[in-house]
């Protein structure tokens, strides 16, 4: 989710985000302060539908009893608490990215529309960038959320993880 590397090149057109071309994915990369860069990631799910992710890697494994922790997430992290329960607002859902259940990385996703007709990096309208930045903002309020005021202590400590 955070990085120290750009990952592509800043324009004077586009100062706030940049994106890079992968495989599979075209990475959204915004500048969040001088050296620090937060990636959305942008991949098609079919003809018709595409999906902005943030991947929170493994951080989402300290939830590991839901009944007891989602009362105390509900009461220090409120941005956090709807999207774990799927009450967000924006219509951002909790997702799982991976082969098994073994080696799933967690994240959230938004699903966008696209044209069948439109390559994926072409799909990159002012309409999919907005709902990219809404994300960020989203993920980043949530970050710090868990830096100001943790459910718990590990939380906090492990939020190294999230960095690349």
């Amino acid at each position: 989710m955070l990085s120290a590397k750009a990952g592509g090149t800043f324009s004077l057109d586009c100062p706030e985000f940049t994106y890079a071309v992968r495989k599979d994915v075209v990475e959204i990369i915004y500048k969040v302060k001088p050296g620090v860069y937060m990636v959305v990631n942008f991949a098609r799910v079919d003809a018709t539908r595409g999906m902005l992710f943030v991947n929170w890697g493994r951080f989402w494994d300290r939830m590991t009893n839901e009944k007891l922790q989602m009362p105390k997430i509900g009461k220090c992290c409120p941005l956090l608490y709807e999207l774990l329960t799927g009450d967000d607002k924006d219509g951002i859902i909790e997702m799982e990215f991976g082969l098994s259940a073994d080696d799933a990385e967690h994240g959230f996703g938004l699903e966008v529309g696209l044209s069948d007709k439109l390559p994926l990096l072409l799909s990159l309208n002012p309409s999919v960038i907005n709902k990219a930045g809404a994300m960020r903002k989203k993920m980043l309020a949530i970050y710090n959320e868990l830096v100001m005021n943790p459910p718990f202590p590990a939380w906090k400590s492990g939020l190294d993880e999230v960095w690349e």
